[in-house]
């Protein structure tokens, strides 16, 4: 098979968790679009050069990265929001972990710091330039029936209003000035939003090789995992267990790494699920159960629209389909699913019922065997992948042990860490 090089760009993926955490409420939904747009073009119109405008637009578009749930992304919409918010502290730790990104992790950390609070002037000039496009796309109502020209004059006039104490005063004058272009408000319309964006994505030249793509998906499966209690270490477990499957079948080096990174990235469509869902210990609804089936569909849509990436969007989002067609959410039959796409399916379920959750133990080797070689049977999964990892689970469960285990300290030092900084945040906050 040939297969092309992977290189993607660094925003277009940044642009891919952004629109997918966007997808949690229809209350947020393109939020952290208009946000990454008003914030380049306030960066623009201060004279920031273009690398730091880059930089302040992904800031944009991340900026809710740590608000891990739907009521931390409601709450985040209250104009006055405190400047301590813990879903800042969150994401600056997530996105510190990252190299190609943490170079934001300020202006994420500081997106809420209010302008008369910063006594040490530890809010960078991107982070109160995210901090007031924020606030602005708050203020506005989206919808048919709200024409966003009418509205600029009352979000002027409350902006103008917390002037030196929410927001330094001069950027003010400059939002002031920008606010009388009307193009500036049309273009945060749904029909209009994607297409502006494009053209700031489009001119990127940072790009990720296999190995930064590995890296960002690693960092994507942290926010998917640490979501939720219950599967705090899934996608890496079905990462390694995949990759270990890929080399067991014979793949070649660079396929099984990518081969980690669709796992890595299978289940990033539940960051449009609510994490009560995730979580809830009982039956679900119909409703509840068809949100939860959905994230498949999410991981698709997400993925296929970033540059070089196409292959491994279906790799990652197919593993919820079925050789014999019972699949979700594109009922494709054996005929249209590919070996790797059957690989991740196997790897799923192999991990999802190995895996120790909070609410029961792991299966064992023999029961695991029993419930792979049943959805053979049932027409559900590829006989011969499932082979392979029979003949080879010792291999394949020393990997996803390994994998989990490393994912339950870096768990355990990320909240760690995030409950640290927060304390000494909200300390330093009261005493100034």
């Amino acid at each position: 098979m040939n297969r092309t090089a992977v290189q993607v760009s660094l925003l277009d993926m940044v642009m891919c968790v952004s629109r997918t955490t966007d997808l949690i409420s229809p209350v947020v939904a393109d939020h952290q679009k208009r946000v990454a747009y008003l914030a380049a073009r306030l960066a623009g119109a201060v004279g920031l050069d273009r690398q730091q405008q880059r930089q302040v637009f992904a800031a944009g578009a991340l900026h809710d990265i740590g608000a891990l749930s739907l009521s931390d992304r409601l709450s985040a919409l209250d104009f006055e929001v405190q400047h301590t918010a813990l879903h800042s502290q969150v994401g600056a730790t997530l996105l510190r972990s990252y190299q190609q990104l943490a170079p934001i992790a300020d202006l994420v950390l500081h997106h809420h710091t209010y302008w008369d609070n910063d006594k040490d002037k530890k809010a960078p000039l991107g982070a109160q330039l995210v901090h007031l496009a924020d606030r602005i796309d708050v203020l506005l109502r989206h919808g048919s029936d709200n024409c966003l020209l009418l509205q600029v004059d009352s979000v002027c006039q409350r902006i103008k209003a917390v002037a030196g104490r929410m927001f330094d005063p001069e950027l003010v004058e400059v939002f002031l000035d920008l606010a009388r272009e009307e193009a500036l408000w049309l273009d945060l319309q749904p029909t209009m939003i994607d297409i502006v964006l494009s053209r700031h994505v489009n001119h990127d030249n940072v790009t990720l090789d296999l190995e930064g793509l590995l890296s960002f998906a690693q960092l994507i499966g942290h926010v998917i995992d640490f979501r939720s209690r219950f599967t705090a270490t899934h996608s890496e477990g079905v990462a390694a267990t995949a990759e270990a499957l890929a080399e067991a079948l014979g793949y070649d080096p660079e396929h099984c790494r990518e081969i980690r990174v669709a796992g890595y990235l299978h289940d990033l469509g539940k960051l449009a699920v609510p994490s009560n869902l995730l979580e809830k210990p009982g039956a679900l609804t119909p409703a509840e159960y068809a949100t939860i089936r959905s994230h498949t569909y999410y991981t698709y849509r997400s993925l296929e629209v970033v540059r070089g990436l196409e292959q491994i969007a279906g790799w990652a989002a197919y593993h919820h389909e079925r050789l014999d067609g019972k699949g979700y959410p594109f009922r494709l039959t054996a005929d249209e699913l590919g070996p790797e796409a059957r690989l991740m399916a196997v790897a799923d379920i192999y991990t999802a019922v190995s895996e120790d959750r909070p609410y029961r133990r792991g299966m064992e080797r023999d029961a695991v065997r029993r419930v792979l070689q049943k959805m053979v049977l049932d027409g559900a999964l590829d006989g011969n992948i499932v082979e392979c990892l029979c003949d080879n689970i010792a291999r394949v469960e020393e990997a996803r042990v390994t994998a989990q285990r490393q994912a339950v300290k870096r768990y355990e030092e990320f909240w760690e860490n995030v409950n640290q900084n927060t304390y000494i945040y909200r300390n330093r906050s009261i005493s100034s």
